[in-house]
């Protein structure tokens, strides 16, 4: 093997190795009800194979919750941090809305630039999110082995179509919850953090949707953002509904 010839198992554990896994940490929280200092337990990296206990809190959307021990009161306490899903290959951080632009350049600093050359040869996705809700989400896509990009795209027609015919007001919130008991994907709706509906996405739906954007070249680049904004960008153009 010459110098220029890449390991494809060593460079992934180059790629581990350059992510920090700490130990959690705990940092001090005051009750915004009895004012009690509390200790909460913090993950600033959390990984599917190194922190699995951590990486289920945060799919079960419990990761960022405090209870205060004194006097009972529930406290959302959300912090910048990384989520590595090692199996299927994706990275996610979760910043500050203020810093994703910030965040992305770091990404592309490291090692100047060898840690972005290495994940993109081996079919890393890295995505940036300031938003709790889309970290458990992307976390969630990932875990079942489905494009974030194509069910973005999918959850943009959907709430597109049914803010159409009446069945949503349009102000909705959907993200991906999980697959059913017959593999469909499940869409949840919600408005103002209430659940208003659902929508099952049928596997084929899913295909057609994914080669739909590959024929556009939708799928040839790997954005460090993919939200509702990356698909409503796209909506206008393509339609599998």
């Amino acid at each position: 093997m010459s110098a220029h010839d890449t390991d494809p198992v060593s460079d992934q554990r180059r790629i581990l190795e350059s992510i920090e896994m700490p130990e959690p940490a705990q940092s001090v929280i005051a009750c915004p009800s009895c004012g009690f200092e509390g200790q909460m337990t913090v993950w600033t990296a959390l990984s599917d194979a190194l922190t699995p206990g951590a990486v289920e809190r945060l799919i079960e959307g419990t990761l960022f919750d405090y209870t205060c021990p004194t006097c009972g009161e529930q406290v959302f306490s959300a912090y910048p941090c990384l989520y590595n899903d090692r199996e299927h290959k994706a990275m996610v951080r979760l910043t500050y809305a203020d810093q994703i632009a910030e965040a992305a350049d770091a990404i592309d600093g490291v090692d100047d630039g060898e840690f972005k050359r290495l994940g993109d040869a081996l079919g890393y996705r890295i995505r940036l999110t300031h938003q709790p809700d889309t970290l458990r989400e992307k976390a969630v896509i990932f875990r079942d082995g489905l494009d974030d990009r194509v069910m973005e795209y999918l959850k943009a027609g959907l709430v597109a179509a049914y803010a159409e015919d009446g069945s949503l007001s349009g102000d909705e919130v959907a993200y991906y919850w999980g697959l059913d008991d017959r593999d469909d994907m499940i869409v949840a709706f919600f408005d103002e953090g209430r659940s208003t509906d659902q929508a099952h996405i049928s596997r084929e739906a899913y295909d057609e949707a994914e080669e739909a954007l590959e024929a556009g070249g939708y799928l040839e680049e790997e954005p460090y953002v993919v939200d509702a904004d990356w698909a409503a960008d796209i909506l206008d153009e393509l339609t599998v509904f």
